[in-house]
């Protein structure tokens, strides 16, 4: 068991791997703020940076579950609902229920968002899909083997009988419907074939009918998803299947060439090599979120992972590494409370490091600008920018800076609008002016200038890796005067 002082090592070690980002991006890494009028004539500030959790939009650490009181360090509280519970009746949908319920109440309660797996596969059902399917001739398969032993009621249903094809297309309709750009909600997992849904078929008892394509029918399922949603990003499953052409034999890339974001569950010990080229190779317009594919317990104890087509001897450091290596913006803290309470007591350090080093953690490291300017006037103010984690913002948002009065009151501001801060990975240094033009109305003082990314409306979004934030993602640069 690890003792206090190797948690901290570990976690001094991934503070020393955000600096080490910085030092390969050709920065100075500076003890704190400093500012240097000779420069060039101008005021020069480097922002001090902390180690505080940032909560920011896709990306974040996944608790598997919805309980009462989530653990501060979860962004993203996942669940599962199955098609059997939201359907009872041809056509007469209803999502809102209580798991639903229970689910968004927490999330309301203590500020997260939701990701949401809609399985039509799932153990402990005796029928995972509605009955009438079953009147209507639909069957239902054992799943097979799993780890030496089978699930109680684990059934998949007839995946390629045309009233199942039918009545899930109405059914993915009708859940766009009711939850497409929900505020709550991160992401939607587009489940639609295999066991869990998740896109693979080892060990089934059924085998799939050779005047069925494969492929098309999971490109009419990716479509079904893509129409329905236009809002929520929807998530593709990229594990292979048994004696299936990898990728496109499950049409894993037709579904990333249409935007989809990637979703692995089997980081530890069941990745395949092809998987893995096909993530690192989709990274930079997608993005990667990740599962343990077995216990925590298990990797804690160094034991073989044993899986359908593996057997190989694993730990927590080397599985968190494989995740870091896939660049990944969701990080899972293991499968509910037991592997949570695992981390949390036993290596709290690599909370700590995935909290720095997963999904996109930006600083600014220089700020540059006059020191003195005059009311009507235009000046320029350059800032240099960091990406500080493994992944990458998904969404489009601007660098931007407000001029703020002596009163607080925010009297000018500016962006950067030909910057696509999405492609800002890790590594990488990224140069950005403002030009801020002064009213001629503007009173003589002392004014502090703040900087951040924001929306179109200005409205700041992202949480900054730097000290100085107002309680709203500005951050503090310095201050000039107006003469």
């Amino acid at each position: 068991m690890p003792t206090d002082l190797t948690i901290r090592q570990a976690a001094q070690a991934a503070w020393c791997c955000v600096v080490g980002t910085l030092l390969a991006a050709g920065v100075a890494v500076a003890a704190g703020e400093r500012t240097d009028p000779a420069a060039e004539g101008l005021t020069v500030v480097h922002p001090v940076m902390h180690q505080n959790h940032l909560r920011n939009p896709g990306m974040g650490l996944i608790y598997y579950g919805t309980p009462e009181d989530p653990p501060d360090c979860a962004d993203v509280l996942y669940f599962h609902m199955a098609w059997y519970d939201v359907e009872k009746a041809p056509g007469e949908f209803n999502f809102n229920t209580p798991r639903f319920q229970q689910a968004l109440r927490v999330a309301e309660k203590h500020d997260r968002k939701l990701a949401i797996r809609l399985v039509t596969s799932w153990q402990n059902y005796e029928t995972p899909i509605p009955r009438y399917l079953l009147d209507r001739g639909v069957r239902l398969f054992p799943h097979g083997q799993q780890h030496g032993s089978r699930y109680e009621h684990f059934y998949e249903p007839e995946w390629w009988h045309p009233a199942y094809i039918a009545a899930h297309k109405r059914m993915v309709k009708a859940w766009g419907a009711f939850i497409d750009g929900h505020p709550r909600v991160a992401w939607i997992d587009a489940r639609y074939y295999g066991f869990w849904g998740e896109g693979h078929r080892y060990q089934a008892v059924e085998p799939w009918p050779d005047d069925v394509d494969l492929q098309q029918y999971c490109k009419d399922r990716i479509d079904e998803y893509i129409a329905a949603f236009k809002q929520t990003p929807i998530v593709v499953q990229t594990a292979g299947d048994n004696d299936v052409p990898y990728p496109h034999g499950t049409a894993i890339d037709y579904a990333v060439d249409r935007g989809m974001w990637m979703r692995r569950d089997g980081f530890g010990c069941c990745i395949e090599q092809d998987e893995s080229d096909f993530i690192k190779a989709n990274f930079p317009r997608s993005i990667v979120i990740a599962e343990n594919a077995g216990r925590l317990t298990d990797f804690y104890a160094g034991d073989r992972i044993k899986h359908y087509f593996r057997n190989r001897l694993s730990n927590l450091d080397s599985l968190v590494d494989e995740m870091f290596e896939h660049r990944i913006n969701y990080f899972p803290l293991g499968w509910g409370k037991e592997g949570y309470e695992l981390l949390a007591g036993r290596r709290p350090d690599i909370i700590t490091r995935a909290s720095l080093r997963t999904g996109y953690r930006f600083v600014v490291t220089r700020g540059a600008w006059p020191p003195t300017v005059s009311p009507g006037d235009a000046f320029a103010l350059k800032a240099d920018w960091v990406n500080l984690a493994v992944g990458r913002l998904p969404f489009r948002y601007w660098p931007t800076v407000w001029l703020k009065g002596p009163d607080g009151a925010i009297v000018g501001s500016a962006r950067v609008s030909n910057v696509d801060v999405t492609g800002w990975v890790e590594g990488a240094r990224y140069a950005t002016e403002f030009d801020i033009k002064l009213p001629s109305s503007v009173a003589p003082g002392t004014y502090s200038l703040w900087v951040g990314l924001a929306d179109e409306k200005e409205h700041p979004v992202v949480a900054l890796g730097i000290e100085g934030d107002d309680g709203q993602r500005r951050y503090r640069l310095g201050t000039v005067e107006v003469k």
